[in-house]
């Protein structure tokens, strides 16, 4: 994959589009499915009382579906840590709650790393996971989770009756909006000559491209 491709930005419409899609092909793409994991986790990161309208409810059910989709697609490692946050070793017992987190094998930045509790994985997934863990350790192959009900396929349904128009009416319009915030924050930034200002308004525009992808057209 292009170095482009990877650096490329994922919007919070893209990734729901994507999250769509899946449910007719599914072949997740790995680089396009981590864009829209990471972007999803920074809008449940987002203040509870901000003032972009989401359903914080129903992205946190896309996010728990697309890690699914992640972790039983991609061969990888895993590092299990129970509810005081201890790293729990290899062959232990799987612990029912605490959280895991992924490396998969063909990403090599420090940060591509992704995290879950371990309540929150669908039971399917975590009953093979804990048979895994116990029995071969951290490393983890796609061939571990060819039982029915594996898959995140059949959640379609359930996130559809939740308010699959919704969803898809925030990802468009908070883009929209996020655009026009990006422009009156560039114009700021034009007009000030105080740095540390500057320096604070850059940072809010890296924080709606985390969420909105690139903004700058």
């Amino acid at each position: 994959m292009a170095i482009d491709e990877r650096r490329k930005k994922q919007s919070l419409d893209d990734c729901y589009r994507y999250y769509r899609g899946l449910e007719e092909t599914g072949k997740p793409d790995l680089y396009k499915l981590i864009k829209c994991i990471q972007t999803v986790f920074a809008v449940l990161k987002l203040p509870a009382d901000g003032h972009f309208k989401l359903t914080k409810p129903l992205w946190r059910r896309i996010h728990k579906a697309l890690f699914d989709t992640l972790i039983t697609s991609f061969p990888g490692y895993v590092i299990v840590s129970d509810e005081d946050n201890m790293n729990v070793k290899p062959d232990s017992p799987f612990p029912e709650e605490g959280s895991i987190t992924f490396y998969p094998d063909r990403c090599k930045r420090a940060d591509d790393n992704f995290q879950t509790e371990i309540k929150s994985i669908y039971p399917a997934t975590r009953a093979a996971l804990s048979k895994a863990w116990q029995t071969s350790g951290a490393q983890i192959t796609p061939n571990l989770f060819s039982q029915p009900g594996s898959s995140f396929a059949g959640f379609f349904i359930k996130t559809q009756a939740l308010g699959d128009e919704l969803l898809g009416e925030e990802a468009s319009l908070g883009q929209q909006q996020a655009h026009i915030e990006w422009f009156e924050l560039y114009q700021q930034v034009s007009c000030s000559a105080d740095p540390s200002e500057r320096e604070r308004l850059l940072d809010c525009m890296k924080e709606l491209e985390t969420v909105w992808g690139h903004l700058s057209y």
